[in-house]
This record gives structure tokens, C-alpha cells and sequence, in this order.
């Protein structure tokens, strides 16, 4: 057999091939198998064909390759690992198909860089789990993508070696084959990696199972790219991952999307990043924000505040706002406090506002004001309040008016007031100026008690109206001390 020239084989019937022993065709050599005809082999069972020697099997031509059986489940490892890179861009899907698990493993990083994408689309998902991560890593991405869309099949050290450049290319369909343990196995560097339009293929049980590190590994691009579904599938521990700088790229529409729960793993810092268009977008019930969520409330951002947001908010949350914070409330936003909200706020809160909020605030939300808050009320402060503001304060709150705050009062003011003066303190009564006194009605003195009279200034006497004379009944006429009478 090994005397025979290439002509004496070539002039062979294809039977007489089939009829040869494994003994004969491990006689052939290298040359003579490279100038066996094509209907030879083809004759060929594949028990003949697996006594051929490696250098055997990489001295046949594509041509010769293909007439081999489709069958290549025979070929021994040794013959699998001598395939030549030409062999292998030219196997068929059938061709590769047939191969087992345990030849597809010996394929080296080269072979698997030389098939072709139509005879890797022949590989099932029982020979693509038996890929190694280097061959895994080896493939190019038209390689890839000729893969079975299923990719669940791939082992996690698989799913590890996948490249940058490989996980960039991966459409939507293929991500979304992935299961949850896989997604949990790519690296920090794989979830950079990762396109928009990948991305957009895990569904929200795939994003609830990514790690931390791989939720603070997304990008602007990658995040804004997330359907709102997804921003609600995210878990506490991975919102709480969410950097400083990915906070402020979210979309609003993500935002808007994430429960109070997730709200409140933000952090003082990620709060303090929220545009104004952001924080509008979060839910309107600010009850679940943390003290330290509240204090971290830019001025911008309080300004931004609704009425519905901020009538979302407790009386702890009210009570740890910053003067600073309070000067930033827009009268809108500082409308939608109830009067128990008002009632929370500290005394240096209320001394913080301006006269421009003082005059929005309703009167039942100065009638709520406690004895405390009245008295921290500056001068200036007084001094901008509403006739309508003033209105609503009862005789106990007025009593809380410093003489200085009496004084600032306007006449319009004072006559806002209740017409009982009873209340009036001492040093308050005493603190009245002449303009005040002679805007005074006949009733408003009328209400005043033996002592408050007795306690007028000679000045103060000088300066009372005739009209507002006529409201003091005998009682009061006789308590007026020599000078002033």
C-alpha cells in the first residue's frame, strides 16, 4: 500500500477505498493522502478515517476535507488538534455540529480564532459550554455573534473571559439570555463594557442581580439607557452603590419610577446632586427622606419644592431644616406646611424668615405659631406682617410681642388686632407711640384695665385722640394719675 504512486491510488474505484483496512490506511503516507481523490475518502467509513495520523488528517485539502463524512465525532483528539486553520474556516455547520464536547474542548486558541461564522453557527449549546474561557475569549465578535442566541448555557469562568470588545458587541437578544448567575459573575470592567443597546436586553430580574461593584461601574450612558422598569427592579444595597456622579445623570423618568424605599438608601451626598428636575421627579411623599437626606437640601433645591411635597414632610424632618434651608422656601413651596408643620419649626427657623414669606403664610398658619416662635419674631419681621396675619393671632400671642415688636407696628397693624388691648402687658402698653395711641379706637381703649391706663406716660396721654378719649369709661378716667389728667 505504501508503494502505490498517486496515479495507481487516484486510478482506484471508490469501493476498493472502502474496502481498505485500518492496517492500509495507517500505511499511507503524508503524500499519498494528499493525492487521494475526493470520492475516495468519501468512500471512507469513519473507522478508516480515524486511523489516519495527525500529519495525515493536516495534509488533506479543504476539498478532500469536505468529502469526508459529515460525522466527525470519530476523528481522535490529536486528529481534532491538527486541523489547520484553512481546514477549519472551511467545515461545514454539519461538520462542526458533529464534533463532541470532548473534541471541541482540545480545539487551541488558534483553531477557535480560524472557524468560520457559518461552521460555528453548527455549534450547540452542549459544545459551546465546552469551550474553554481562553477559546471563549479567542473568538472575534462576528464570531460571536454567530453564535446560538441562548447564551445561558455558557459557564460562569466563560462568561468571565468575555472581552470588552466581545461584550460590546453583543445585541439585546443575547444579553437577555444570560441568567442571573452569570450577569452576578461579570467583572466591574464587562458592565463598563456593555452597550446601550445590550443593556437595554437585561430584564429587571437580571438588573436586580448584578453586584454593588457592577452598579457603580455604569455609566451616564448606560443608566440613562435603562428603561424605568429597570430603576424599579433596583434593590436597596445597589441604589445605595450608585456614585455621587451617576445620581446626578439619572434619568427623571428613572426617578420617578423608584419607591420611597429606594429613595431612602440615597445618600446626603447623592440628594445634595439632584437637579431641581430630578428632585421634582421624585415621588411627592418626602416622609420616608432621613434627617440627614433633609439637612443636605440645597438652596436651589428647596426653592424648587411643591406645596404637595412639602406637605409631605414630618414634624422631625420640619424641625431639622437650617435657618438656611428655611430662608430658601418659596412662598409657594412654604404654603403647603400645615399649621402642625409650622408649629415644628425651631425659633431661630422662624427668625430666619423673610418678610416676603412671613406675608404668604395663610392665617391658620399664623394662628399656629406657639408663644416661643412669636417671641423670636425680629423687629423687621414684625414689622412686614399682614393686617390679615396679625388678624388671626389671638390675645395669647399677642402677649408674646416684645415692647420693641409693639412700637415697629403700623397703625393699619395695630387696628388689625384684637380690640381687647386687656392682654396688653405693662412695658407693651407703655411702648405705644403717639401715632399708635392716637389711631387707637374708641373700643380698643374701651378694653383697656385699670392698670394698663395707669401705666400711660404723660406723653402718651397727650398723644390720645378725642375720639379714642371717648371710649374710657368712668372706671378708667378714675384711674389716671394726677399728671395726666
Amino acid at each position: 500500500i505504501a508503494a502505490l504512486t498517486t496515479a495507481q491510488l487516484q486510478s482506484l474505484s471508490s469501493d476498493r477505498f472502502s474496502s481498505l483496512t485500518s492496517a492500509q490506511v495507517s500505511a499511507l503516507t503524508v503524500g499519498q493522502i494528499a493525492g487521494l481523490p475526493t470520492a475516495g475518502l468519501a468512500a471512507m467509513g469513519t473507522d478508516q478515517t480515524a486511523r489516519m495520523s495527525a500529519g495525515d488528517i493536516a495534509a488533506l485539502s479543504t476539498a478532500q476535507l469536505a468529502a469526508l463524512s459529515s460525522d466527525f465525532s470519530s476523528l481522535r483528539t490529536p486528529q481534532v488538534a491538527a486541523l489547520t486553520t484553512v481546514q477549519l474556516q472551511s467545515l461545514s455547520s454539519d461538520q462542526v455540529a458533529g464534533l463532541t464536547s470532548a473534541q471541541v474542548s482540545a480545539l487551541t486558541v488558534g483553531q477557535m480564532a480560524g472557524l468560520s461564522t457559518a461552521g460555528l453557527a453548527g455549534m450547540g449549546a452542549d459544545l459551546i459550554a465546552g469551550l474553554s474561557a481562553r477559546n471563549i475569549a479567542a473568538l472575534s465578535t462576528a464570531q460571536l455573534a454567530a453564535l446560538s442566541l441562548d447564551f445561558s448555557s455558557l459557564t460562569t469562568a466563560q462568561v468571565a473571559a468575555l472581552t470588552t470588545a466581545q461584550l460590546q458587541s453583543l445585541s439585546s437578544g443575547q444579553v437577555s439570555s444570560f441568567t442571573s448567575v452569570q450577569v452576578s459573575a461579570l467583572t466591574v470592567g464587562q458592565m463598563a463594557g456593555l452597550s446601550t443597546a445590550g443593556l437595554a436586553g437585561m430584564g429587571a430580574d437580571l438588573i436586580a442581580g448584578l453586584s454593588a461593584k457592577s452598579i457603580a461601574a455604569l455609566t451616564t450612558a448606560q443608566l440613562q439607557s435603562l428603561s424605568s422598569d429597570r430603576f424599579s427592579s433596583l434593590t436597596s444595597a445597589q441604589v445605595a452603590a450608585l456614585t455621587v456622579g451617576q445620581i446626578a445623570g439619572l434619568p427623571t423618568a428613572g426617578l420617578a419610577a423608584m419607591g420611597t424605599d429606594q429613595t431612602a438608601r440615597l445618600s446626603a451626598g447623592d440628594i445634595a446632586a439632584l437637579s431641581t428636575a430630578q428632585l421634582a421627579a421624585l415621588s411627592s411623599d418626602f416622609s420616608s427622606l432621613r434627617t440627614a437626606q433633609v439637612a443636605a437640601l440645597t438652596t436651589a433645591q428647596m426653592q424648587s419644592l411643591s406645596s404637595v411635597q412639602l406637605s409631605s414632610f414630618t414634624s422631625g424632618q420640619v424641625a431639622a431644616l437650617t435657618t438656611g434651608q428655611m430662608a430658601g422656601l418659596s412662598t409657594a413651596g412654604l404654603a403647603g406646611m400645615g399649621a402642625d408643620l409650622i408649629a415644628g419649626l425651631s425659633a431661630k427657623n422662624i427668625a430666619a424668615l423673610t418678610t416676603a414669606q412671613l406675608q404668604s403664610l395663610s392665617s391658620d398658619q399664623l394662628s399656629s405659631l406657639t408663644s416661643a416662635q412669636v417671641s423670636a419674631l425680629t423687629v423687621g419681621q414684625m414689622a412686614g406682617l399682614s393686617t390679615a396675619g396679625l388678624a388671626a393671632m389671638g390675645a395669647g400671642l399677642i402677649t408674646r410681642f416684645s415692647a420693641k415688636d409693639v412700637a415697629t407696628l403700623s397703625t393699619a397693624q395695630l387696628a388689625a388686632l384684637s380690640s381687647d388691648f386687656s392682654s396688653l402687658r405693662t412695658p407693651q402698653v407703655a411702648a405705644l407711640t403717639t401715632a399708635q395711641l392716637q389711631s387707637l379706637s374708641s373700643d380698643q381703649i374701651a378694653g383697656f384695665t385699670s392698670a394698663q391706663v395707669a401705666a400711660l406716660t404723660v406723653g402718651q396721654m397727650a398723644g390720645l385722640s378725642t375720639a379714642g378719649l371717648a371710649g374710657m369709661g368712668a372706671d378708667l378716667i378714675a384711674g389716671l394719675s394726677a399728671k395726666n389728667i
